[in-house]
């Protein structure tokens, strides 16, 4: 009797054991059925997210040549404003992140243009119709509701009265280079460019940007008068003639352009700047 109760012991956890191992690799199956799922949805994250990136691309370069096109008769156009963007954000030290940002914004800054009637004698760029389009993809959601500043003006005057700085760099970077190319493209000569431009800084226009665009346009001989530099205010002398307006970076306009100077001038200009920093570089007419 006692090697019989023994005997079914052993049976039982004979049992026992063959069923622990049953459940144990019907375990390890799940779980290798869940790293395997696992594998394949990270593959299909992974291909998600660069055909969504692929998808943005394709959404970007379609407003750009649908929005040049129809508003400015020019394939090629919001891709010159982005280029400029581009130089004008390096030439003022922003980081490549916010540089790429930037592209991205300049190649569809006319979108909210694409329904609206067109007008060469104003400078709208009906940024809550981009807004409207932009966020409807998935790639470009995160940054659709940066396009509601576009219109914008650093001195406060602009639809939902940002002021200076409180306006996005990325703004103030791709509204100065669209506003060149709006002249530009109006055929206006050099002298009438500089002159609309320096009207419009330190009002629609960031100062300090649109200095930047000054010492661009020197390196690339936009102006016909070789006489002309881009010099910090250490560097001005007794003499020279103003080109442009001097503007604090704030925005306060302290000479007009056309400026004769003088050290009393440059030592007003000096006290001013040690208080309210100046723009970075002066255009003048040695």
């Amino acid at each position: 009797m006692h090697d019989s109760g023994n005997l079914e012991n052993t049976k039982y956890f004979q049992k026992l054991f063959q069923d622990s191992e049953k459940r144990l690799d019907n375990s390890m199956q799940q779980i290798e059925s869940l790293l395997a799922e696992r594998k394949k949805n990270s593959v299909l994250v992974k291909n998600l997210k660069k055909n969504i990136r692929s998808d943005t691309f394709s959404v970007i370069e379609s407003f750009e040549f649908i929005s040049s096109f129809l508003v400015k008769k020019d394939l090629s156009y919001s891709g010159k404003v982005a280029k400029l963007a581009k130089v004008l954000s390096r030439e003022m030290g922003l980081s490549e992140e916010l540089t790429k940002y930037i592209d991205v914004i300049a190649r569809l800054h006319l979108t909210g243009m694409i329904f609206a009637q067109y007008c060469e004698d104003e400078f709208k760029l009906y940024p809550e119709k981009s807004v409207f389009l932009i966020e409807k993809f998935s790639g470009l959601k995160k940054i659709a509701t940066v396009f509601s500043d576009l219109d914008e003006f650093f001195d406060g005057s602009g639809p939902n009265s940002k002021k200076g700085k409180s306006v996005k760099p990325e703004i103030r970077v791709v509204r100065t280079a669209a506003f060149y190319y709006y002249l530009y493209y109006q055929k206006k000569k050099d002298k009438e460019i500089i002159k609309e431009i320096d009207k419009n800084s330190g009002r629609s226009l960031d100062p300090e940007t649109v200095s930047a665009l000054y010492k661009v346009l020197l390196r690339k001989d936009f102006f016909s008068d070789s006489d002309i530099s881009a010099l910090s205010l250490k560097d001005i002398e007794p003499g020279m003639k103003l080109e442009t307006a001097v503007f604090s970076k704030n925005g306060a306009m302290l000479l007009p352009g056309g400026t004769l100077l003088t050290q009393e001038l440059i030592d007003k200009i000096a006290a001013y700047d040690r208080g309210e920093p100046v723009v970075d570089s002066i255009l003048v007419k040695r």
